[in-house]
């Protein structure tokens, strides 16, 4: 794989420009965080108790 990679420069930016391109579009469209319900505050909910950022962060 790596002497593909090698000798084949061309091929290799462009494939990794493609996923950096990709994964760029994801977050532009999905973003970070809730957008449906910005008000939900909680990180993770364990059987059925919800985790808050202040709790997960130890303060």
């Amino acid at each position: 794989m790596l002497k593909i990679m090698r000798s084949h420069k061309f091929f290799t930016v462009f494939l990794l420009s493609a996923i950096t391109i990709m994964i760029s579009i994801a977050f532009i469209f999905w973003g970070i965080g809730p957008k449906d319900n910005p008000s939900v505050t909680f990180v993770a909910q364990i059987n059925g108790e919800r985790i808050t950022r202040p709790v997960l962060a130890g303060v």
